[in-house]
C-alpha cells in the first residue's frame, strides 16, 4: 500500500502521442525504463468534447493519495467546482458520461519517475498519466511486484511501453529488475523527498 501512496506535485509530463512518447518536446525511446517514485489519484471534470487541435483545461479537478479515493474534493479556488467533494458529486459516478457507462469525471494515476539511466545527482523527476483504461492494469502490476520482489516500486526498474491500440495511447508497466545499484537506489530516494 505505501508504494501507491506517496502524492505527487507537478514536473514535466511524458506525453504519448501516435508512435511518438515526448517529454516536452524531445523524443524518447520506448521501454521506457525508469524508477516509479510515488503514484497519485486525479479526477478530472471536463465541459464539452476534447477537441486534440484545442485541448483545455477541467473546470474541476482533484488529486489524493491511492485508497482514499473516498477523502478527495476539488481545492480551494477551482475554477467551476462540481460538488463539495468527488464521492458526492454526480459527475463522478458510473452512468453520468455522455457516452457509455463510464464517468464523465474521468479518474487517472499520474506517476512519478526518474529514468533508470539518469546518473546525475539530482535527477529529472517526470510524470507519467495513466489513463482510466489503464489503472487495472497498473494496479495489477504493483501487487505482482510485491508479490513477486516483496519491493515497494521505488525498489524496482519498471519498463513502460504504450499500447496503441487504445485511443489515448495507454503505458503498460512490466517489471524489469529489482534494484540492486547501491547508486540508483539511493538516487531513487533522494528523489522521493522526505517521508
Amino acid at each position: 500500500a505505501e508504494a501507491e501512496t506517496v502524492p505527487v506535485v507537478l514536473f514535466p509530463t511524458i506525453r504519448a502521442l501516435g508512435k511518438k512518447v515526448r517529454i516536452e518536446e524531445t523524443t524518447i525511446k520506448e521501454p521506457l525504463n525508469s524508477v516509479v517514485l510515488g503514484t497519485s489519484m486525479v479526477n478530472a471534470f471536463y465541459e464539452g468534447d476534447f477537441d486534440p487541435d484545442n485541448p483545455s483545461n477541467p473546470v474541476c479537478s482533484a488529486v489524493g493519495e491511492v485508497g482514499k479515493e473516498g477523502d478527495m474534493a476539488p481545492p480551494e479556488g477551482t475554477f467551476k467546482p462540481q460538488s463539495p467533494t468527488c464521492k458526492t458529486c454526480k459527475h463522478n459516478q458510473f452512468g453520468s458520461a455522455d457516452k457509455g457507462r463510464g464517468k464523465a469525471c474521468k479518474n487517472s494515476r499520474r506517476v512519478a519517475l526518474i529514468g533508470a539511466t539518469d546518473d546525475r545527482a539530482e535527477p529529472q523527476v517526470m510524470l507519467l498519466n495513466i489513463p482510466p483504461t489503464g489503472i487495472r492494469k497498473f494496479s495489477a502490476y504493483v501487487k505482482r511486484v510485491a508479490a513477486s520482489c516483496s519491493r515497494p516500486l521505488h525498489g524496482v526498474v519498471t519498463a513502460f511501453t504504450f499500447d496503441e491500440e487504445q485511443d489515448w495511447p495507454c503505458p503498460i508497466p512490466a517489471l524489469v529488475h529489482p534494484i540492486d545499484d547501491v547508486a540508483l537506489a539511493t538516487r531513487a530516494l533522494a528523489a522521493r523527498g522526505p517521508n
